[in-house]
Formats: C-alpha cells, structure tokens, sequence
C-alpha cells in the first residue's frame, strides 16, 4: 500500500523547529505533501505538513496529516 504523504523522522524536534522547506522543490514530489516528525521531550510527538502542490505551502494544524 502507498501512503499519498512522505513521512521524514527527525533526531529530535528542535530539528523540525529549524526546517526551512524549499517549497518549488517539494511541488515537484510525486505526493500529496511531506510530513515531518520527530519524538518530543514535552508531547508525544511534533510535527509539520507541507503540501505546497496543493496551494497549502505549510499546513498550520496538521489536520490533514493526521487523517
């Protein structure tokens, strides 16, 4: 089964905080967006979701990585 989102796991959040996505290059990926994520020394988890091709440069809530 193929996932319509690529799943990228970081070392540890403070590397998602200090992403800086190029978006024209992640319009090019054959996929709904990129989701990033990484374990939480306060939560369970952090993440963020770029979707760029869709008109959504970074999704604000993740909603739609969730689902």
């Amino acid at each position: 089964m193929m996932s319509e989102d690529i799943i990228v796991f970081f070392e540890n959040e403070f590397d998602i905080e200090s992403v800086n996505p190029n978006i024209e290059q992640l319009k090019k990926l054959d996929s709904r967006g990129v989701i990033i994520t990484a374990e939480s020394m306060r939560y369970d988890f952090v993440a963020r979701f770029f979707a760029p091709k869709y008109g959504i440069p970074e999704d604000p809530v993740t909603g739609s990585a969730y689902t």
